[in-house]
């Protein structure tokens, strides 16, 4: 799997699942076994807008979660989701493009619930593939809080609202509205609570 990662010119990042494995020549399922940390990222086609830096909320994230993955090295699991979900050992999300299914995410991310893990959830927006209702009602099944993090647009009121409903639901935290820029340091935050 990870030779197919380097064929498709996407890098193994520094921390992720596979870089730990490698190193530390286990198993990347020993690896995913003890990682806690689960983000689960917007890969739909608005997180390709460009911020006025120049920037993508989708650049943003990117080094948000090089970083992420170096501080907390085989810890963090990332799930990426536009149509579908899937999880990158490689710690690289693909392109961004198509649409927004929160639901799909959260069910892949629900195996590593109630084990004392950490979720994250970061959007630019709100569900498109499925209804609010039934996200919430999956939701409902987590013991582990989901922690909200919205880099959308400062006028999608609805986009927010839903991110911390969701986060009421789990007992999580929902940061609100933040920058893309800061996802680092809000990612950060959270994980390490300083």
């Amino acid at each position: 799997m990870r030779e197919d990662l380097i064929r498709q010119g996407r890098g193994i990042t520094k921390g992720s699942i596979f870089d730990i494995a490698a190193a530390t020549k286990s198993k990347p399922e020993d690896v995913l076994a003890e990682a806690d940390v689960i983000v689960m990222l917007d890969l739909s086609s608005s997180m390709a807008t460009r911020l006025n830096d120049g920037t993508t909320r989708y650049d943003r994230a990117v080094e948000a979660l090089s970083d992420i993955q170096k501080n907390f090295p085989g810890r963090v699991v990332l799930i990426t989701f536009s149509g579908n979900a899937k999880m990158e050992l490689g710690g690289m999300p693909g392109i961004a493009s198509g649409s927004t299914n929160i639901y799909a995410a959260l069910e892949l991310a629900h195996q590593f619930d109630d084990m004392d893990s950490k979720f994250y959830l970061i959007s630019d927006g709100e569900p498109t593939d499925t209804s609010e209702l039934r996200i919430f009602d999956l939701a409902k099944t987590f013991k582990d809080p989901i922690n909200c993090i919205f880099i959308g647009q400062d006028d999608d009121y609805s986009g927010m609202k839903f991110m911390k409903e969701l986060a009421r639901i789990t007992k999580g935290i929902d940061s609100g509205r933040i920058e893309p820029a800061m996802l680092g340091e809000t990612l950060k935050l959270l994980v390490t609570g300083k």
